[in-house]
């Protein structure tokens, strides 16, 4: 029999061996519990967890479907927010003698939030067809459309217009366009004794900040309510705070003249229309 030397085994140590060979069983009971525990928490916890997951995404698909199933009306969306076509008067034609033709009419631009940047155009009357012109229009922007001393040997009656083009540009708050605030009084109308020429005068005070370097003045001579004559002129270097007399003539012997109305023009999408003064003192703010 083989015989085993246990000289460098320790008291300690043989107490802990009779110690577990005496408890093994109850030892491997506790192990066996904590084993049990631990997969019964893990399997729990992994069935919780699947039964959430499903029931979470049971209502997220419920969710999407809702979504889905939700009709958005982008064709009403789009009619609401999109620009609502400019609308012209009826041109009219004024016969001033000597085969000498004005043409005019009113464009609105009805739109809040819409501008036209350009609006390409002419007139057309027979076999007449005015130059291609092009101007703009700020949101519900009223204008008067002139074509002046048109010279035809047909007689012009009928006229309509060509749009030839429009380009609109969504108009936003923070877009800077100059003030325009132009006072006008004192507008008389006045004939000469041989009635070889009109003129209408009146004073002009530009009460806007700007100084503009030029503005274009229309105006409409009404015998009630037709318009008998049109007219157009320019002025210069108009500087803030500044009033100014300005005369306008017709050279062709015009029907009672009742009501004159007057308008200024300024291209206010023109970034160098507004200048400033050296030394002035609305440089220093």
């Amino acid at each position: 029999m083989e015989e085993y030397n246990i000289d460098d085994v320790s008291e300690k140590q043989i107490k802990f061996g009779v110690w577990y060979l005496g408890h093994i069983d109850k030892i491997k009971k506790v192990i066996t519990i904590i084993l049990i525990v631990f997969s019964a928490v893990t399997i729990g916890y992994g069935i919780f967890g699947f039964i959430y997951h499903y029931s979470v995404q049971s209502k997220l698909d419920q969710q999407l479907a809702q979504i889905t199933a939700t009709n958005i009306d982008f064709a009403s969306f789009q009619a609401r927010t999109k620009a609502e076509n400019i609308s012209f008067l009826e041109p009219e034609v004024i016969y001033s003698g000597n085969n000498s033709y004005d043409i005019f009419t009113k464009v609105v631009n009805p739109n809040e939030r819409w501008l036209v940047k350009e609006l390409t155009f002419q007139f057309v009357s027979g076999d007449y067809t005015s130059p291609t012109t092009t101007i703009y229009l700020l949101p519900q922007e009223e204008r008067y459309l002139f074509d002046l001393a048109i010279q035809s040997p047909k007689r012009l009656s009928a006229v309509t217009i060509n749009v030839m083009d429009i380009k609109w540009q969504r108009f936003k708050p923070a877009m800077e366009i100059p003030e325009v605030n132009f006072k006008t009084s004192k507008v008389d109308f006045f004939v000469s004794d041989n009635e070889s020429r009109s003129w209408i005068s009146f004073m002009v005070n530009n009460e806007s900040i700007n100084n503009f370097w030029e503005v274009t003045w229309q105006a409409l001579l009404f015998s009630g309510r037709k318009v008998v004559g049109i007219n157009q002129i320019r002025t210069e270097e108009f500087v803030s705070g500044q009033s100014r007399e300005v005369i306008m003539s017709w050279f062709e012997k015009l029907p009672r003249v009742s009501t004159v109305e007057v308008y200024p023009v300024v291209d206010l999408l023109n970034p160098d229309i507004t200048y400033n003064i050296p030394g002035k003192i609305d440089e220093l703010y």
